[in-house]
This record gives structure tokens, sequence and C-alpha cells, in this order.
């Protein structure tokens, strides 16, 4: 698939979080689950996360170029990568809903507020050390140009998430 397919895969994926951006008010009452629907954007969420698993695997796999004898060490070691960085996401989505729960309830206080942003800095800073971590191993297999590659590409499809995501989430009343 190619990357302007891909972008396409990602921006247009299916989910009951997805709302019309464009009016904030009807962006707010999409957000706005009852626990039927609490259910099903779980589930939704879910699938999305494995679609968003199966395209980064896709496109690493088109996009870096791998000599055969660095394939299988990288995918390994990739492979690691992932557990250790869906242990972060979780904390994200996580987050995504205890403010979802909150926003629905119209309980979102300085404190939880503070408590939010604070998350934030440490899913951040988890983020950049298993990237450091992880960059180092992928070392063993991997020039410093593809190394680069590898973490452009990460990059690329983090940006893309983040912004699905933003565009999704209503700002704090």
């Amino acid at each position: 698939m190619k990357i302007r397919q891909w972008l396409l895969v990602m921006l247009f994926s299916s989910s009951a979080v997805m709302a019309n951006t464009d009016n904030s008010e009807s962006n707010a009452e999409a957000f706005k689950p009852n626990p039927i629907m609490a259910m099903s954007m779980a589930m939704d969420i879910e699938q999305n996360r494995a679609k968003l698993r199966f395209n980064r695997l896709q496109l690493l796999e088109q996009k870096m170029q791998l000599e055969a004898e660095q394939d299988g060490a990288f995918w390994e070691i990739y492979s690691d990568y992932v557990i250790a960085m869906e242990t972060v996401n979780d904390r994200v989505w996580n987050q995504i809903v205890q403010y979802a729960e909150a926003y629905h309830q119209g309980k979102v206080s300085d404190d939880m507020a503070l408590a939010l942003l604070n998350e934030h800095g440490v899913i951040d800073s988890q983020r950049q050390l298993l990237r450091q971590r992880f960059g180092n191993r992928f070392l063993e297999v991997l020039s410093p140009r593809q190394l680069a590659r590898f973490f452009q590409l990460e990059h690329r499809m983090d940006v893309l998430v983040s912004l699905s995501m933003a565009k999704q989430i209503p700002l704090i009343e």
C-alpha cells in the first residue's frame, strides 16, 4: 500500500469516536457516550488500534528496505518495541476514556486538568526513553541511516494518529 493510500485509510477509518470536527457542538455530542455507546466505542477503539498496528507493520515492511540478513533480527526487536509502546499507548487510551467520562458528566475540574497534563508529560517521557533504549538495540542490526528512516516513519504515523485524535476530542470547557 502506498503511503498516500495508507494515509487515507488512517484518516478515514471508521470509529464511533470519529465525528465531524467542523461543528464543535456536534463533535462534543458525539464524544458524550451513553453506556451502550461506551462499550461500542471501546470495541471500536480496539479494532482501530489493531488496524493501526497492521498498517504500521505494512508500511514498515514496504519502506524500511531491509537486507535479507537484517530482516529477522529487525522484526524481533520491532516486536519487543511494539509491546513496550503498547504499554505506553494503553495509558493514552485510558487518559482519553477518563477525559470522556468526566467531559460527559461535566466534571473536568482544575485538578483533573492538571492530572491530565502531568500524565501527558509522563507519557511523552516514557515514549522518549523507549525510543532511546530501542534505538540502541536497532543499531545492532540497522545502519544509522536506516534507524533514522525507521524513526521518521514512526514519527509520521504517530503524528497522523495524534492529529486524528485531536480533531475528535473536544476542548475542555
